[in-house]
């Protein structure tokens, strides 16, 4: 997300927002912060889909990418599949709740 408090959006050039995959990455790194309104997935989800909404760009499932493992652990596949999805050109804009979200 972007211009928004905790929030950022990382984008890649050239691309429309009719013609771009749009993806949603977010995590929790314990149970209680899954639990807890504001910082739930479900939450982060949709704050990242609301802001794409604005954007002009909307969020396919399949491209929502969801994490309960701490950024202190470097073992993170969710992470690792959505980094293989942009390397292969499925994925070229990312929506994180908070930039530390994507931390390892």
């Amino acid at each position: 997300m972007k211009s928004k408090k905790n929030s950022s959006v990382a984008k890649s050039s050239g691309k429309s927002s009719t013609d771009r995959r749009t993806a949603v990455c977010v995590r929790v790194s314990t149970a209680a912060q899954h639990e807890k309104e504001g910082t739930s997935l479900e939450s982060q989800v949709a704050g990242c889909k609301q802001q794409a909404e604005e954007d002009g760009s909307s969020v396919n499932l399949a491209y929502v990418y969801r994490e309960q493992r701490t950024g202190a652990d470097l073992n993170r596949p969710v992470l690792d599949q959505l980094l293989q999805a942009v390397q292969a050109g499925e994925v070229s804009v990312v929506y994180v709740y908070s930039a530390d979200r994507l931390s390892p």
